[in-house]
């Protein structure tokens, strides 16, 4: 039988019971323990689906659980996900062991060649995002039909919605009304009626008043809390002056808009018909294990499922999927409305991936290249889609008038969904976290309350001295701690005739921005404009201007599922943010930028990245991206680049524990400031030993990257007693490529799989295992069910040396394997007794894309390819350079499977390609597999 064990020797099932005993306690064992024990996520018929998305590796679960942590995990997906990926599912998760198959052979530890390559069209996956992956039933051989990957593509659709432009002249009379109808072809027509009131500004009713801007902005607030109860029927409003343009969320010209008015001094435009585009924007594939050689589909190429331009804008972040597979969050960012988070169930058949020639049919059978990406279908309008794609805009609506803004965009916040209690949390670039509940077990709806917290307002306001501007780029000297896509309020700049600075200039200069560079030392920083004339000199007037920072972007919200509840995100000036599930403050903000309140960690450069939240230990981890005001990190404590933060925190309190470098050393500065750099990774250690031992030797690790001069480095970092330790072991780590370049975020894999044992002998320091394995030289494995044998010299003393523990292969041929231990007493004969013995392990793999020198997909093996002298590359990296075009996103690893093509590598490429996924230039939408991942 399979035991997960924890660093105490302990394993689930014993926490189970103990759990269920605590429940019984409370008279609650009767109603309870057959949904936390009984086979968990496991459907009747014994299939166990698991969701595998951006999210599944920011919240870890390591070996030392408490009863009740092991309760929540129970019922955690991302639990299920990290079994599955990590080969440690406990005995009643319902998730089963692997066995090699026979055919299985030896490991070859290279190359990663492209299975397929489909064309994604005008936009790809965003730097940084990923895909989703849906196993149907991980217990079962992986399916062609069942099983799906979710692409999400940051380009418009060339989609348009119907709108309509109201305009007040006066006040009107209270009691009048106005309307509006919203027909779908085929569907029920709706209308909202909204009446004038001069006392009421809630429900149905509008407030009006002298002063036509407000008339405006309370009727657009009226219209956007009675959005409409059904997918089609939903519309929006955006208020600016005197006048309210009316949107339905549905694209195309398959919805229409009509009007009514009885108000006096306000009069409806003429309503424009929404046209629609050629550019999907969220796509998914089937039939995954498709490609070169024998794959398990039969099939060159996988299929559409569906390729669905869902709105206008481009969807700039990762999805979320449901449990069930058939629902999946993303978010849209519309250019006029802003951030709208969709709910999509999408439907099945060639209704759902268009029928154009180049994608019906055959087009889309796996034979040929299809290219349904760019023949999209508008879901639930275009005829004959059944999809629901439900649209719920968040600045505009979840925030009240004054708090919401028109346009504000969510560039890297991607939806977190606490699946417990069916709420996902998201944010934006204006500061503001939202929550939506029900998401997937009802029709999605505002959660109210404290929502949308405004998590991390404006900053003070600050006086520039200097603002010159190119005719495209502005640039504004001021101390600052500002960071790529930041908002700021530029007021008061006046015109200069004589440095070339005119009114039409200064007219494009003041207003809302968004920063694009930032110059050394936090001096200046940038943003694009449309500028009439090039200013000289010292450009523009700056007495008495204002630049107000905006609320600064957050990043992925992060719950920790696994015990309080509570969200974390963070901002991009660098503040870490800890609130509860109502959307209360937990604990005071960590401040960890350079103007911070305690320039505790001295770093810089902002959060760009989710947090990794380790609900076991009480402990996360946040990375700050490339700000370069000093060739250290930390090292002053007044000024740094970009570092590793440890934190701990409880229910009510957030502290910071550590700070570490990870551009030290030599050719390793980061010099481009905006360089993204992403969530650090545990690997299979950490994942199966913890951190708590007082003994750094018997601890996981945790993994940073980042970007410098001489290319990307590593950073392979030790714990003792929980805390992050800032040094790593032989110092230096390797380095990767030839110059500075963003790289991906990192993936961790470890490719576990079970083997029977027929035989262990011992001497005093090495242990030898008889088995037909696939395992190699540093491989990881562990023993169980090894018992002892006292007429062979086999010990209960050699037992507990052998069993149980994580231990590094030292040699291995296709029968046998050995590992380096200290054992009290050497073996005879045969050894040990093996009945029903078997040995668990494999190569714990990293996988991470590099944009440019060269543009690469890197496998690193774990921990021993980053344990090198200062300086030297992993002498073990494969790399995958044809197809990895400008870069990859975010690396999406599935199944631990011996069948053809399916234990793959998915991710989008970061530029065009005329070759990799065809013959026109296109983003791509790539799958590889690594032969040591069959």
């Amino acid at each position: 039988m399979n035991r997960f064990r924890t660093p105490r020797n302990r394993n689930v099932a014993f926490l189970a019971r103990c759990t269920a005993l605590l429940l019984a306690a409370f008279g609650l064992a009767a109603s309870f323990t057959g949904s936390l024990f009984g086979q968990a996520f496991a459907r009747p018929d014994g299939s166990v689906p698991v969701p595998i998305d951006w999210s599944s590796k920011h919240v870890v679960f390591t070996g030392d659980y408490t009863p009740e942590k092991a309760v929540k995990t129970w019922n955690e997906p991302r639990a299920y996900a990290q079994w599955l990926l990590h080969g440690n599912a406990p005995e009643d998760s319902g998730i089963l062991r692997r066995l090699p198959t026979p055919r299985s052979r030896r490991r070859s530890r290279g190359p990663m060649k492209k299975d397929w390559a489909i064309s994604l069209g005008a936009g790809g996956v965003a730097q940084g995002m990923s895909p989703a992956k849906f196993s149907f039933d991980v217990n079962a051989t992986p399916s062609c039909t069942a099983d799906f990957v979710v692409f999400p593509i940051n380009a418009s659709t060339g989609n348009t919605r119907p709108n309509v432009v109201g305009t007040f002249t006066g006040q009107p009379t209270s009691g009048q009304t106005m309307s509006i109808t919203i027909t779908p072809t085929g569907g029920t027509a709706v209308t909202l009626i909204l009446t004038a009131s001069s006392t009421t500004n809630t429900g149905l009713n509008f407030a009006v008043s002298t002063t036509l801007a407000t008339d405006a902005a309370n009727l657009a607030a009226a219209i956007n809390r009675n959005l409409g109860s059904t997918a089609l029927d939903r519309i929006a409003a955006v208020a600016s002056g005197a006048t309210v343009t009316v949107y339905a969320l549905t694209p195309g010209n398959r919805v229409t808009l009509t009007t009514a008015n009885t108000l006096t001094n306000f009069s409806w435009g003429t309503v424009t018909v929404g046209t629609t585009g050629s550019q999907a924007n969220i796509v998914a594939f089937n039939d995954l294990y498709s490609g070169s050689g024998t794959s398990l589909c039969n099939l060159s190429n996988p299929e559409f499922m569906f390729s669905y331009a869902s709105g206008v804008g481009p969807v700039a972040s990762s999805p979320g999927l449901s449990l069930s597979g058939t629902k999946i969050t993303y978010v849209e960012n519309d250019p006029n409305i802003g951030a709208i988070l969709h709910v999509l169930m999408f439907g099945s058949g060639s209704t759902e991936y268009g029928t154009s020639a180049s994608c019906a049919s055959n087009n889309n059978g796996g034979a040929t290249l299809p290219t349904c990406a760019t023949n999209p279908v508008v879901p639930g309008s275009t005829s004959g889609s059944t999809a629901t794609d439900f649209m719920l805009p968040l600045g505009l609506v979840a925030a009240n008038a004054t708090t919401g803004v028109a346009g504000v965009a969510d560039s890297f916040s991607s939806p977190f969904t606490d699946y417990a209690n069916d709420t996902t949390y998201v944010g934006d670039n204006n500061g503001f976290l939202y929550a939506i509940t029900p998401t997937f077990n009802g029709t999605p709806a505002y959660a109210g309350g404290n929502f949308p917290v405004h998590v991390s307002p404006s900053p003070a306001s600050l006086n520039p001295t200097g603002i010159t501007a190119t005719t495209t780029t502005v640039t504004v000297t001021v101390t600052n701690s500002l960071s790529i896509g930041e908002l700021v309020t530029i007021a008061g700049v006046t015109a200069n005739t004589g440095n070339g600075c005119t009114a039409a200039d200064v007219a494009a200069i003041n207003g809302t921005q968004a920063v694009i560079a930032t110059g050394l030392s936090g001096t200046q920083f940038e943003f694009n404009a449309t500028i009439p004339s090039a200013t000289t000199g010292a450009g523009c007037t700056t007495t008495g201007a204002t630049m107000i920072p905006g609320s600064n972007f957050l990043s992925a919200p992060v719950v920790d599922v696994g015990d309080t509840g509570n969200i974390f995100v963070g901002d991009s000036s660098s503040n870490l943010y800890e609130l509860t599930p109502a959307g209360a403050t937990a604990a005071t903000a960590l401040a960890l930028g350079v103007n911070g309140g305690t320039n505790q960690g001295a770093i810089n450069g902002g959060i760009r990245d989710g947090a990794i939240v380790d609900s076991t230990n009480g402990v996360g981890y946040v990375v700050t991206a490339c700000n370069p005001n000093t060739t250290g990190e930390a090292d002053t404590g007044i000024a740094g680049n970009a570092g590793l933060v440890q934190f701990k925190f409880t229910s009510n309190t957030l502290t910071a524990v550590a700070f570490a470098g990870l551009d030290t050393g030599a050719n390793q500065s980061c010099t481009t400031a905006g360089f993204p750099n992403y969530a650090a990774t545990p690997d299979e250690r950490y994942f199966a030993l913890g951190i708590g031992s007082a003994t750094a030797a018997n601890n996981g690790e945790i993994i940073g990257a980042t970007s410098g001069t001489g290319g990307q480095q590593f950073k392979e970092l030790q714990f003792v007693s929980s805390t992050l330790q800032t040094t790593p072991p032989n110092n230096d780590k390797p380095q990767t490529g030839t110059g500075a370049s963003p790289i991906s975020p990192l993936t961790e894999f470890f490719n576990s799989q079970v083997f029977t044992v027929t035989r262990v002998t011992a001497s005093t320091t090495v242990v030898t295992v008889t088995a037909n394995n696939t395992l190699a030289a540093n491989d990881l494995v562990t023993l169980s069910g090894v018992a002892p044998n006292l007429a062979n010299n086999c010990t209960a003393a050699d037992i507990a040396a052998i069993n149980g523990g994580i231990q590094t292969v030292a040699s291995a041929t296709a029968t046998n394997f050995t590992f380096n231990a200290t054992i009290p007493t050497a073996t005879t004969g045969t050894g040990c007794t093996v009945t029903g013995a078997t040995a668990t392990g494999g190569p714990d793999y990293l996988f991470i894309g590099v944009n440019a020198n060269p543009s690469a997909v890197y496998s690193l093996l774990l921990p021993n390819s980053l344990l090198v002298a200062s300086g030297n590359p992993p002498s073990n990296a494969v790399t995958n350079t044809a197809d990895a075009v400008g870069g990859t996103s975010g690396i999406i690893v599935d199944n631990d499977s011996t069948a053809g093509q399916a234990s793959s590598i998915y991710f989008g490429t970061l530029a065009t390609s005329a070759t990799v996924c065809g013959n026109t230039a296109a983003f791509c939408a790539v799958k590889l597999t690594q032969s040591g991942l069959q």
